[in-house]
Formats: C-alpha cells, structure tokens, sequence
C-alpha cells in the first residue's frame, strides 16, 4: 500500500479551513471552478489560489480536456486518503475475514475428512480388547475432529463480525460526509 508523505507544506495547505471545506466539496465530485465558487460562496479569485495551492502539494488535480473549454478539479489519491483513512481499516478488515473464512473453510474440511475416517474405523474389525493404546486413539481423533469443527465455527463467527464492522465503519462514514460544516470565508 502507498504511504502518505505529509511535510510542513501540506500542513501549512492544510492549516486553511477554506482548503479544506475545497477538498470535502470535491470529494462528491469533479468541479470547475465556477462551481466550486457558487458552492463555498467565494470568488473565483480566491478559490483559483487556494486551488493552486493544493494543486501545488498534489491534493487536488486539475483536468483539462482537450476541445473542451471545461476545467474539471478532482481530488488526488493522496487527497482522497486524507479525507478517508477509514478505507485503509476497511481493506485490512476485509482481508483478514477472507483469511479467517479460508481457515474456516480448511478447518471444517479437516473435521469432515475426520468424520469420514471414523465412520470407515467403525466397520472395520475390532481390535483386542484390553489394549488402551486403542482407546487413547479413538478419543484423540474424536477430541481433534471435535476441536477443528469448533475451529471452524468461531473463524465463520469471527468472519461475520469483521464483515459487519467494516459495512458499519463504511455507513458512517458515508453518514458523516453528508452532514458538512458550513462553508468557511477566507
């Protein structure tokens, strides 16, 4: 995964409220500066500079088409993982459930495959009685296969929990992108 290289640059960009009401109202969408003005109720002026400024230590991204008169404005990555470190915990919770799903899966295989052994020991010839070396591996096998059955369904539990979390993190963050703070004068 990228890192994210934050200098005195990008604080000092980042000390402005303006830039920064600039950087959540680009995250909905592209915008030109036209837009961008009406919506922070600012001159063109002033959202031009605080734009290059951005621009500048690469939070935003200016595109310009070619035959087009429209200038779009846009967040980079490194602006959108600014806005949104929470998308960074969502990957790791994801991958780890896929990882914990994987050994849910290999563990429920294992008790099965035990299962089926078993079922094949239980028609085979009895072995001398009196012998305890037999016992103790009868019950072994039962106490393993038991344990990778458990295994199985905690690493399913654990897999549904992190799933869960991470479309929570996500609702709120959503939740909280749409109740913005008024717009900042500068």
């Amino acid at each position: 995964m990228s890192k994210i290289t934050l200098d005195k640059d990008v604080f000092d960009v980042l000390a402005s409220d303006t830039r920064i009401m600039l950087m959540k109202s680009l995250d909905d969408q592209r915008m030109t500066l036209s837009e961008l003005s009406r919506a922070m109720e600012l001159k063109k002026t002033t959202v031009s500079e605080h734009l290059q400024k951005l621009q500048a230590v690469e939070l935003v991204k200016r595109r310009e088409r070619e035959g087009s008169k429209w200038v779009y404005y846009d967040l980079t990555w490194k602006g959108k993982k600014l806005l949104h470190p929470e998308n960074t915990v969502i990957a790791i919770m994801l991958s780890t459930a896929i990882a914990a799903l994987g050994g849910a899966f290999w563990s429920l295989g294992h008790y099965l495959s035990k299962q089926k052994d078993d079922v094949m020991l239980m028609g085979a010839p009895p072995q001398q009685e009196g012998t305890d070396a037999s016992r103790e591996v009868a019950n072994d096998m039962l106490s393993n296969t038991e344990l990778a059955f458990w295994i199985s369904i905690a690493l399913f539990a654990a897999v549904a929990l992190l799933v869960g979390i991470s479309f929570y993190i996500r609702y709120r963050a959503r939740r909280g992108a749409k109740e913005r703070l008024p717009a900042a004068r500068t």
